[in-house]
């Protein structure tokens, strides 16, 4: 549910951190050139006035600026940290590269995906931080209270069924 205006957010964020509207224009600009889009005085005047709405580039470039989600920036009852997504934390760069993901159109986002699928399969860009010096595959487990541990998995013979269960002659398992 909205609650307030993009102008209350700016304000809001402005006041709290002390700085004006010179200062958000200078942390917009690394963005502004990155997604070819300007923002000078007059239209973020105009969005902290309240007399216009930013369109979705100018409130995706004012979060990335702010570090702030943009749905919040619109006034809606939502975390305000840009950095969770269902609950998850993800970095920076991560946050970058979803940025960039939405700004392609559909044909783009499927060459992204097909690259992107690509580099997985190659083992120079792949993450072996599930597997051991050996290069077993090991499971990270951690208890709340206990340092995380490696558990080595076991292979699974290709020539058995997963449903194969020994036969324990009846007794309690």
């Amino acid at each position: 549910m909205k609650k307030v205006t993009t102008a209350v957010r700016l304000k809001q964020i402005m006041q709290e951190r002390n700085i004006k509207q010179v200062d958000i224009l200078e942390l917009c600009e690394p963005y502004c050139i990155k997604y070819n889009e300007k923002m000078g005085k007059s239209i973020l005047s105009q969005y902290v006035s309240g007399a216009v709405d930013p369109g979705q580039t100018k409130l995706t470039i004012l979060g990335l600026a702010l570090n702030v989600n943009e749905i919040w920036l619109m006034g809606y009852d939502v975390p305000r940290e840009r950095d969770t997504v269902v609950g998850i934390k993800i970095s920076m760069d991560e946050q970058e590269l979803l940025d960039d993901y939405h700004s392609l159109n559909d044909l783009g986002k499927d060459e992204a995906r097909k690259r992107v699928n690509e580099l997985t399969k190659l083992e120079q860009y792949k993450n072996n931080s599930d597997k051991d010096d050996d290069g077993e595959t090991v499971l990270v487990a951690a208890r709340e209270g206990k340092p995380p541990h490696k558990i080595k998995l076991k292979k699974r013979d290709p020539n058995k069924s997963i449903f194969d269960v020994p036969d324990y002659g009846g007794g309690r398992y």
